[in-house]
């Protein structure tokens, strides 16, 4: 029985609740100033392993942008930034994560169809392609 609930702890949960910045992500954003849009710093902090800065919509996440900083946010909460920003930034890298809200109905929807998908959304890290990658010489294309 104590092998079993290891096994569960150790394997299971982990699988079903990633780390906050994964690590192959966390190595796309070495050397960058973090921020997080729509959630509250600490665990990205935590799991950063150094400092994540918050950002509100308007002139402070614009000067994060423009200053080369990546904005990390839920696919959800990525919709909401102002029309202006949404349709310049592009993602640096992207993962899963378990959805901050979740109505019990998802939860059991989840858990009937054995599905953890449904608990999950997408997190995006975001930039400004101008501020962070530079332009094609003399051809006036656009990094990807």
């Amino acid at each position: 029985v104590a092998v079993a609930a290891a096994l569960v702890v150790g394997l299971a949960l982990p699988a079903v609740n990633p780390p906050v910045i994964p690590r192959d992500a966390l190595a796309r954003l070495e050397g960058r100033d973090l921020y997080v849009y729509d959630y509250v710093p600490g665990l990205f902090t935590l799991a950063a392993g150094r400092p994540v800065h918050r950002v509100d919509a308007g002139d402070e996440l614009r000067r994060a942008l423009s200053g080369g900083g990546v904005v990390i946010a839920s696919a959800s909460s990525a919709r909401k930034l102002p029309a202006d920003v949404l349709e310049r930034v592009v993602p640096v890298t992207r993962w899963e994560h378990i959805r901050g809200y979740l109505p019990e109905a998802t939860v059991l929807r989840s858990w009937r169809e054995r599905d953890p998908g449904l608990l999950f959304e997408p997190m995006l890290a975001l930039e400004l392609p101008a501020a962070t990658r530079p332009q094609a010489p003399g051809l006036g294309l656009q990094a990807p």
